[in-house]
């Protein structure tokens, strides 16, 4: 996995500029670690980075959609440089479903430890 890549990608996904990236960095970072603990394989990693660095980039978001939506009282939301406007609700409704796109399209090279019930019938 890329760290530059992936921080580009979260800026991408976030609308933040791609320089401002370092007001998140430890977010990023995270998300790298749990997505590397969830490699069936390590020896994928090389062989898949291109998908792997989306599932960390969207993973990256989420955190961070998730950060602003724990301060729903809050319009903007500022990590050192970094500003995210908009309704945090959505904005999190969105990031959810980015990585849960991703991950499907990585759930052959990752485990899945968490499986939630969405709804009982």
């Amino acid at each position: 996995m890329d760290l530059t890549t992936i921080c580009e990608i979260t800026s991408l996904l976030s609308g933040n500029d791609p320089k401002d990236t370092i007001g998140y960095l430890p977010v990023i970072k995270d998300a790298i670690s749990k997505v590397r603990s969830m490699l069936k394989d390590s020896n994928d990693e090389p062989l898949h980075c291109d998908r792997l660095n989306m599932v960390c980039a969207a993973l990256s978001y989420y955190n961070l959609a998730l950060i602003e939506a724990s301060r729903e009282d809050v319009v903007g939301v500022k990590l050192g440089n970094i500003s995210m406007n908009g309704d945090p609700k959505l904005r999190l409704k969105i990031a959810e479903e980015l990585l849960s796109g991703y991950l499907e399209g990585a759930s052959d090279i990752l485990l899945n430890d968490d499986f939630i019930f969405r709804s009982v019938i």
